[in-house]
């Protein structure tokens, strides 16, 4: 034995793995074979070493400033035209005929009875004296939702494990459009970045939106002016694979859930109490912070995105949305529109 094992520690490593339970031999209490540094104590030697606290979880990991403000940039201009409408014309540009999407849902479609609890209701009047109301709350997720998952707890056949993969620009712009209406919270997002080259980003993005819906009120004595939401809280998942150039998306990993409870609180309770003090319906745009625009940084990868996306060069790229106060999804749906009726000069394509 000690001829073929001269290295004490190789010795035990090979008699911890013959006979795990053996805690004593010869006499001796043998040395723990595995353990981990931030689990150790200042002294090695000590039969129950002291534990060392885990450093603090980060919320998202780039890898480097550049990716981030990229990544970032062109997530704001992802997610904002998710947001409107029509969705699947609007996302059609993101994906190719190579791009895969497979949609899941969590496997538990009922909430507890805490997050049951959680319902708010917001008013605003706007300055054309029209009132609108918010209903924020949660609700299970519906048959809609698990008849298009593709969840390999409940969607057990080979044969429609390979059919719900949805392929091509086509076929994944109906999709998503076919999807309930969104308003995404761009505070709560988090952003993972595993892989980056010159050519691709592979990512990991998660956070939360509202589900909104129209509904009709019922009482006599409501105005015809009143509008009335239905916002429902969910949890969303996308690990998407990104390619250059033109940022397209060839591979979007999407999962949907219900919140949890600290998430209820934060976005339903919380966020119709900042309402009501600053007087504003929760959006998207209120999420971003128009602070966040005086960086030149990030001003001028919008451009970059938004030039890619119409074919404009830089300047009049630049000029459009200074016109449209940067909101891209305004400067977008005018570029369609004037582009359509042909009223952008030949120029603004010319590099």
């Amino acid at each position: 034995m000690t001829v073929r094992f001269r290295d004490s520690l190789r010795w035990l490593s090979k008699l911890n793995k013959i006979l795990p339970t053996v805690k004593r031999l010869n006499g001796h209490e043998l040395p723990r074979t595995v353990q981990f540094a931030i689990e150790q104590g200042p002294d090695s030697s000590s039969k129950r070493p002291q534990t060392k606290p885990l450093p603090q979880s980060i919320l998202g990991f780039f890898p480097n400033d550049e990716v981030k403000i990229a990544l970032l940039s062109f997530l704001k201009l992802y997610l904002s035209r998710y947001d409107s409408k029509p969705r699947g014309e609007s996302l059609l540009p993101y994906y190719t005929t190579v791009s895969q999407l497979a949609f899941s849902v969590a496997p538990e479609n009922r909430l507890s009875n805490t997050q049951n609890t959680f319902t708010a209701r917001v008013e605003i009047e706007n300055s054309s004296g029209q009132s609108s109301t918010s209903y924020l709350t949660t609700s299970r997720l519906t048959q809609a939702h698990f008849s298009r998952s593709r969840n390999l707890l409940r969607c057990r056949d080979q044969t429609r494990r390979r059919d719900m993969i949805i392929r091509g620009s086509l076929a994944i712009a109906h999709f998503l459009d076919e999807l309930p209406s969104t308003e995404h919270q761009l505070e709560s997002l988090s952003v993972d970045v595993a892989f980056h080259s010159a050519t691709q980003i592979v990512f990991t993005m998660g956070g939360v939106f509202y589900e909104v819906s129209p509904m009709n009120s019922n009482s006599v004595t409501s105005s015809s002016l009143e509008k009335s939401v239905r916002k429902v809280l969910r949890c969303f998942t996308r690990t998407m694979i990104l390619v250059a150039p033109g940022g397209h998306v060839i591979q979007d990993d999407y999962i949907v859930s219900n919140p949890s409870t600290s998430l209820c609180k934060k976005y339903i309770t919380e966020m119709a109490t900042k309402c009501k003090l600053g007087n504003q319906v929760p959006n998207q745009q209120n999420s971003v912070t128009n602070s966040s625009l005086d960086a030149p940084d990030i001003k001028d990868n919008i451009v970059l995105e938004f030039s890619q996306r119409t074919g404009m060069n830089i300047p009049f790229s630049k000029q459009c949305l200074d016109e449209y106060g940067w909101d891209t999804n305004a400067a977008l749906s005018a570029f369609e529109t004037m582009n359509s009726a042909g009223k952008i000069p030949p120029e603004a394509f010319s590099v």
